[in-house]
Protein backbone atom coordinates (compact mmCIF):
# COMPACT_ATOMS: atom_id res chain seq x y z
CA UNK A 1 0.00 0.00 0.00
CA UNK A 2 3.07 2.17 0.80
CA UNK A 3 4.03 2.20 -2.86
CA UNK A 4 0.71 2.91 -4.26
CA UNK A 5 0.53 6.03 -2.26
CA UNK A 6 4.11 6.70 -3.33
CA UNK A 7 3.33 6.23 -6.81
CA UNK A 8 0.12 8.64 -6.71
CA UNK A 9 2.43 11.50 -4.73
CA UNK A 10 4.74 11.26 -7.63
CA UNK A 11 2.16 11.46 -10.29
CA UNK A 12 0.61 14.43 -8.20
CA UNK A 13 3.80 16.47 -7.97
CA UNK A 14 4.98 15.30 -11.74
CA UNK A 15 1.59 17.25 -12.90
CA UNK A 16 1.93 20.23 -10.92
CA UNK A 17 5.34 20.75 -12.21
CA UNK A 18 4.86 19.91 -15.16
CA UNK A 19 4.94 23.31 -17.98
CA UNK A 20 1.67 23.71 -19.84
CA UNK A 21 2.26 23.58 -23.94
CA UNK A 22 0.84 26.33 -25.92
CA UNK A 23 -1.93 25.48 -28.01
CA UNK A 24 -1.96 25.63 -31.59
CA UNK A 25 -2.79 28.95 -33.08
CA UNK A 26 -6.66 28.97 -34.50
CA UNK A 27 -6.45 29.37 -38.27
CA UNK A 28 -9.09 31.89 -39.70
CA UNK A 29 -10.34 30.81 -42.80
CA UNK A 30 -12.11 34.12 -43.55
CA UNK A 31 -8.42 35.55 -44.01
CA UNK A 32 -7.21 33.84 -47.00
CA UNK A 33 -8.27 34.42 -50.36
CA UNK A 34 -11.55 34.16 -51.28
CA UNK A 35 -12.96 29.74 -51.88
CA UNK A 36 -13.06 31.01 -56.16
CA UNK A 37 -9.38 32.16 -56.22
CA UNK A 38 -8.33 28.42 -55.95
CA UNK A 39 -11.28 26.75 -58.02
CA UNK A 40 -9.66 29.12 -60.38
CA UNK A 41 -6.29 27.58 -59.86
CA UNK A 42 -7.51 24.13 -60.37
CA UNK A 43 -8.96 24.99 -63.66
CA UNK A 44 -5.50 26.38 -64.34
CA UNK A 45 -4.34 23.02 -63.25
CA UNK A 46 -6.61 21.56 -65.71
CA UNK A 47 -6.16 23.26 -68.31
CA UNK A 48 -2.27 22.59 -68.17
CA UNK A 49 -3.14 19.00 -68.24
CA UNK A 50 -5.40 19.39 -70.78
CA UNK A 51 -2.32 21.04 -73.04
CA UNK A 52 0.20 18.90 -72.18
CA UNK A 53 -1.91 15.65 -73.13
CA UNK A 54 -3.27 17.32 -76.45
CA UNK A 55 0.94 17.95 -77.11
CA UNK A 56 1.89 14.63 -76.23
CA UNK A 57 -0.66 13.06 -78.85
CA UNK A 58 0.26 15.20 -81.07
CA UNK A 59 3.98 14.45 -80.71
CA UNK A 60 2.04 10.52 -81.51
CA UNK A 61 1.04 11.65 -84.56
CA UNK A 62 3.83 13.17 -85.80
CA UNK A 63 6.22 10.14 -84.91
CA UNK A 64 3.23 7.67 -87.12
CA UNK A 65 3.49 10.61 -90.25
CA UNK A 66 7.28 10.43 -90.08
CA UNK A 67 7.06 6.87 -90.06
CA UNK A 68 4.59 6.72 -93.37
CA UNK A 69 6.87 9.60 -94.91
CA UNK A 70 9.86 6.88 -94.66
CA UNK A 71 7.69 4.49 -95.63
CA UNK A 72 6.60 6.30 -98.83
CA UNK A 73 10.31 7.65 -99.54
CA UNK A 74 11.43 3.33 -99.42
CA UNK A 75 8.66 2.59 -101.80
CA UNK A 76 9.11 5.53 -104.45
CA UNK A 77 13.00 4.41 -104.18
CA UNK A 78 12.02 1.13 -105.15
CA UNK A 79 9.19 2.03 -107.59
CA UNK A 80 12.05 3.99 -109.43
CA UNK A 81 14.51 1.30 -109.32
CA UNK A 82 12.03 -1.35 -110.68
CA UNK A 83 10.79 1.17 -113.62
CA UNK A 84 14.29 1.63 -114.67
CA UNK A 85 15.12 -2.22 -114.83
CA UNK A 86 12.30 -2.15 -116.94
CA UNK A 87 13.62 0.43 -118.89
CA UNK A 88 16.39 -1.17 -119.40
CA UNK A 89 15.16 -5.15 -120.03
CA UNK A 90 12.97 -3.29 -122.63
CA UNK A 91 15.64 -1.22 -124.50
CA UNK A 92 18.02 -4.48 -124.82
CA UNK A 93 15.04 -6.21 -126.02
CA UNK A 94 14.35 -3.88 -128.58
CA UNK A 95 18.10 -3.57 -129.34
CA UNK A 96 18.21 -7.04 -129.99
CA UNK A 97 15.23 -6.73 -132.27
CA UNK A 98 17.19 -3.78 -134.33
CA UNK A 99 19.24 -5.85 -137.31
CA UNK A 100 22.94 -5.46 -137.52
CA UNK A 101 24.28 -3.78 -140.53
CA UNK A 102 27.41 -4.82 -141.66
CA UNK A 103 28.25 -6.99 -138.39
CA UNK A 104 28.59 -4.23 -136.01
CA UNK A 105 25.44 -3.50 -133.84
CA UNK A 106 23.52 -0.59 -135.11
CA UNK A 107 22.27 2.27 -131.82
CA UNK A 108 19.12 3.28 -133.71
CA UNK A 109 17.86 4.50 -130.45
CA UNK A 110 19.17 5.91 -127.21
CA UNK A 111 18.13 7.35 -124.32
CA UNK A 112 17.69 10.79 -125.98
CA UNK A 113 16.28 9.50 -129.40
CA UNK A 114 12.75 7.99 -127.78
CA UNK A 115 11.04 11.68 -128.07
CA UNK A 116 11.64 11.53 -131.39
CA UNK A 117 8.30 10.65 -132.92
CA UNK A 118 8.61 7.45 -134.59
CA UNK A 119 7.84 8.47 -138.37
CA UNK A 120 11.20 10.96 -137.62
CA UNK A 121 12.91 7.86 -136.03
CA UNK A 122 12.45 5.53 -139.07
CA UNK A 123 13.42 7.96 -141.63
CA UNK A 124 16.72 8.19 -140.65
CA UNK A 125 17.42 4.50 -139.73
CA UNK A 126 19.44 3.61 -142.28
CA UNK A 127 18.34 0.67 -145.30
CA UNK A 128 18.17 -2.87 -144.17
CA UNK A 129 19.84 -4.89 -146.96
CA UNK A 130 19.07 -7.78 -145.72
CA UNK A 131 14.76 -7.54 -146.72
CA UNK A 132 13.37 -10.04 -148.64
CA UNK A 133 10.74 -9.57 -151.17
CA UNK A 134 8.00 -11.43 -151.65
CA UNK A 135 8.23 -14.61 -154.05
CA UNK A 136 5.83 -14.29 -157.51
CA UNK A 137 2.84 -15.91 -157.05
CA UNK A 138 2.07 -19.09 -159.35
Amino acid sequence: MKKLILISGLCVVGLSQAEPRPLPPIIDHSSYAQKSAYENQGSANQATLSMLAQMNSLQTEIQQLRGLVEQQKHELSRLKKRQQSIYSDMNSRFQKLTPTAGGVSSDILTHGDLAIPVAKRQAAAPVMPFVKQAAPKK
